[in-house]
């Protein structure tokens, strides 16, 4: 027979173990929805943005220059991300390794005078 201090216990216990799985459940739960969430949110491509960009300026509200400098920024942006032409996604070339610089060895230290 349990006594009323093991009954209180076992409870607490009981208890515990299900605030943590419950955390633990809702944990996985934002992580899983946090993730739908940022995987939806993709950047419109460069060709879209291009193409709004030429509606604007068919319709007037973009003059000719400003059209233009657009272009020659997203042209330049394009190939910016084109894999294997200087990508901004590759890592850069690794520094060639050289032997540290040689330790100068200064003038000895002179340690304070110690009381008496």
């Amino acid at each position: 027979m349990l006594t009323l201090a093991q009954s209180d216990t076992t409870r607490l216990i009981t208890l515990v173990l299900l605030v943590i799985g419950a955390i633990f459940v809702a944990t996985v739960a934002i992580l899983i929805v946090r993730k739908r969430v940022l995987s939806q949110q993709t950047p419109p491509a460069a060709g879209m943005i291009m193409d709004d960009f030429r509606k604007l300026h068919a319709s007037g509200k973009l003059s000719d220059s400003e059209f233009q400098a657009l272009r020659t920024r997203m042209a330049a942006r394009m190939k910016s991300t084109v894999p294997g032409k200087g990508s901004v996604h590759e890592e850069p070339p690794a520094a060639p390794r050289t032997a540290p610089p040689p330790r100068v060895k200064g003038p000895p230290r002179q340690r304070p005078p110690r009381p008496e």
